[in-house]
């Protein structure tokens, strides 16, 4: 099911026509750049994407895998183990085609490559941290954080690749209902069936640890083709208010390494949190790349990877961004104790 508009004219004009999908909920994704992260909305952990990215992408058709050249080996291994779910789906609006090309789900992480093509040229932020919204199964998530990358192949053409941390409460399979907006109010909106990688295995990792003002429980972690999936609860003190950026909590990172010494390398995640009773609780996801098939035992590590200045934004209820101060000197430091899992 497929459906658009331009907000900026009266009549519709696209490829497809549909029932227009109720929209009284904004769910937008707040997406942010820095060092410091914004919190009681969401977070966003910093997508990675491999420097040669552009020119692979640029030098693939476009009919093929966008995820099978991106240079992140968790979304090569699982293009090339044809683990990723084709979509197809296109819709028109105005003069400018967006194509869905590819869906993979590992139970927290949901990623979507698409290509895009206009009949005029694309503005270098055509999309923007707010342009993604969804829901699941008909419902919009309370909160969400992901990562954005986009390639040009031409004046009027480009590749992309979504990446939304969902967490692990979705069910392994659902409907995915993507709104994309661009910055001249032309609006997209896509249906599709989801459902999880093959051979992901999800066990509980139970630990808990109390360091400085942070309680951190690591609840389970997930293995599959395209990755390593940390799931984790934190509850620390609120801040006073304004201050959202002296939760040293949100600057929480995980160190993962084999029983080699070799560190698995990390690239995204997010959390979101909520103040109950003077504090604040959040749940967070951290991302790693594929680990080989023998590897039994992992050591993780958790630490705080503190900035030593900037500041962020914060998404009000009418949709406004408030500028939070980015003096961060009072931050200090902590050490976690590492822990191992056996994987199973």
């Amino acid at each position: 099911m497929q459906k658009g508009k331009s907000r900026k004219e009266n009549k519709q004009h696209t490829t497809i026509e549909k029932p227009p999908i109720s929209k009284t909920v904004k769910g937008k994704i707040l997406y942010m750049a820095g060092a410091a992260a914004v919190f009681i909305a969401l977070f966003m952990g910093t997508a990675y994407f491999s420097p040669a990215f552009a020119n692979a992408v640029s030098n693939i058709p476009v009919v093929g895998s966008i995820f099978s050249d991106n240079g992140r080996p968790g979304l090569e291994q699982a293009s090339e183990k044809e683990l990723t779910n084709a979509i197809g789906e296109t819709q028109t609006i105005d003069g400018t085609t967006i194509t869905i090309k590819e869906v993979l789900y590992d139970n927290s992480r949901l990623t979507i490559s698409y290509f895009l093509e206009s009949e005029d040229a694309i503005g270098e932020h055509y999309f923007s941290g707010d342009s993604f919204r969804y829901k699941i199964n008909g419902e919009f998530p309370d909160g969400s954080s992901g990562g954005h990358q986009a390639t040009t192949l031409s004046p009027t053409s480009r590749t992309g690749i979504m990446e939304f941390n969902i967490g692990n409460e979705a069910p392994d399979q659902f409907n995915f209902e993507l709104f994309m907006e661009a910055d001249n109010g032309k609006e997209w909106e896509f249906s599709f069936p989801v459902e999880t990688i093959e051979g992901l295995k999800t066990f509980a990792v139970n630990h808990n640890q109390t360091t400085g003002n942070i309680d951190l429980h690591v609840s389970d972690m997930s293995i599959s083709p395209s990755g390593i999936s940390l799931n984790y609860k934190t509850v620390s003190p609120a801040p006073e208010s304004g201050r959202i950026g002296r939760i040293p909590a949100q600057y929480l990172e995980f160190r993962i390494t084999d029983r080699n010494g070799e560190e698995v390398t990390s690239y995204s995640g997010g959390s979101s949190g909520t103040k109950k009773n003077g504090s604040i609780h959040s749940t967070g996801n951290k991302l790693f790349d594929p680990i080989g098939e023998k590897v039994q035992q992992l050591t993780i590590t958790p630490y705080l990877k503190l900035p030593s200045d900037g500041g962020g934004v914060k998404l009000e209820q009418d949709g406004n961004e408030t500028a939070l101060n980015g003096d961060m000197s009072e931050l200090k430091n902590v050490e976690f104790a590492p822990f191992t899992v056996e994987i199973p």
